[in-house]
């Protein structure tokens, strides 16, 4: 991992994100590109616009000289400043400048975005094609030392597992394995403890810690009590997608999780050509 970007509005939510950036990218090897977006207007407010990027120039050089000092040596903390869509940007930004992740906090400044879980944090996490990990209101940030990993009976869930074996790797977390199953039909039962076999096999090739649980019934109910169970400090999900009238939109799980869980959430998109991974290879998902 190379670069991770960070919406940040200046606001105690923002810095939130940003703390939980800096951690990740320590233990990642990364550096931390905060990015923030100022909202498109017409020729009327030219003045007040170029007032509103002097001012984020000196926010920025305050956050500099605060955050500087919890970068690792051989890390950057760096800041950019667009115009346009705050989402739209946010993706871009990250899209044409290699970053490998976007982390986050789901609520912003008032005047800014006051719900930003209502509408640039899902849209970052529906549109974005990288990893994303985004924490919500009131949860500090901390370490990483369990990841829920949830196994259901969808083809795509064994997704999340590179990439979360992989942080979990750098933190040296232990990972819950938590197979999830929606009803006591055997055939999915069968495909989730197949999945999660997978997934067993695959965390023991990369020497990962790792616990295994069941669980039967509602999917979000399931991974909050785990959560809570287990005393974990990051959750892996996949970012469902659903379709809207106009676009694609965040699934119902992911939203409900962003609101409940008290630890960041992590959200791997589908990819096309997962299978270079042959372990996760099945006659159900070819």
């Amino acid at each position: 991992m190379k670069k991770i970007i960070v919406p940040v509005d200046f606001s105690e939510e923002s810095r939130n994100g940003l703390d939980l950036a800096i951690k990740v990218a320590n233990h990642m090897k990364a550096s931390v590109e905060m990015v923030h977006v100022i909202k498109e207007s017409n020729e009327f407010f030219l003045a007040a616009e170029k007032e509103h990027r002097k001012q984020a120039e000196n926010s920025f050089k305050k956050v500099l000289e605060e955050f500087q000092d919890q970068v690792k040596e051989g890390n950057e903390l760096t800041y950019v400043i667009h115009k346009g869509r705050i989402h739209h940007e946010i993706v871009n930004h990250a899209k044409y400048n290699s970053a490998d992740m976007i982390i986050g906090s789901t609520h912003g400044a008032s005047g800014f975005e006051e719900f930003f879980i209502g509408s640039n944090a899902h849209r970052v996490i529906a549109s974005s094609k990288i990893p994303t990990m985004f924490i919500r209101h009131g949860v500090a940030p901390r370490n990483f030392n369990r990841i829920l990993l949830p196994i259901d009976d969808t083809i795509e869930t064994r997704q999340k597992v590179p990439f979360t074996t992989e942080l979990a790797k750098s933190f040296d977390a232990e990972i819950i394995i938590q197979a999830i199953s929606l009803t006591d039909d055997p055939q999915i039962t069968n495909r989730v403890r197949a999945y999660t076999d997978q997934v067993i096999e695959y965390m023991e090739e990369e020497n990962v810690k790792y616990q295994i649980g069941e669980a039967q019934g509602d999917i979000v109910k399931n991974i909050l009590e785990s959560a809570r169970k287990y005393d974990v400090d990051l959750i892996a999900s996949m970012a469902e997608e659903e379709r809207t009238m106009s676009s694609f939109d965040l699934g119902g799980n992911v939203m409900e999780l962003l609101r409940k869980a008290n630890v960041p959430l992590l959200c791997i998109h589908q990819q096309k050509y997962f299978h270079k991974y042959d372990i996760f290879r099945t006659p159900s998902s070819t």
